[in-house]
């Protein structure tokens, strides 16, 4: 990840895989990779374009890493939204750089089934998510 970023300076916003598990830690599945190589970097003017093709797919905050100034000048997170909000501040920081995107899976994340999102109804989930793009 260091490497990437020295390589690759005016990048804000950096995401990576995750393997996705179940409540008893087995694998149910992994992210897929964005990208060709190790390191895909995106240039800030590509980026809004490729989420709403759902080509730069981001994710969840446990597998993002962003640079603080561009989090703070972007407004940090929107405290108002009930859902969706990583994906409104992802928008936000992407406005002052580049991403990378690491297509190596450096986390776990656990899949719960009483999760907050997951309580929205995937009608206006998808809704919420469209509007922000």
């Amino acid at each position: 990840m260091t490497k990437a970023i020295t390589l690759h300076s005016q990048a804000v916003i950096l995401s990576c895989q995750v393997t996705q598990v179940n409540f008893h830690q087995v694998e149910i599945s992994r992210t897929y990779k964005t990208g060709p190589g190790t390191a895909f970097y995106i240039l800030q003017e590509d980026i809004h374009y490729g989420m709403l093709l759902e080509l730069v797919p981001f994710g969840t905050p446990i597998q993002v890493a962003f640079r603080r100034d561009a989090f703070l000048e972007s407004g940090g997170w929107d405290t108002n939204l009930r859902s969706c909000d990583y994906i409104d501040s992802w928008i936000r920081i992407a406005e002052f750089g580049d991403a990378i995107f690491l297509n190596q899976c450096l986390v776990y994340r656990t899949i719960w089934t009483g999760v907050y999102d997951k309580k929205n109804p995937l009608k206006k989930r998808c809704n919420t998510n469209i509007l922000m793009k």
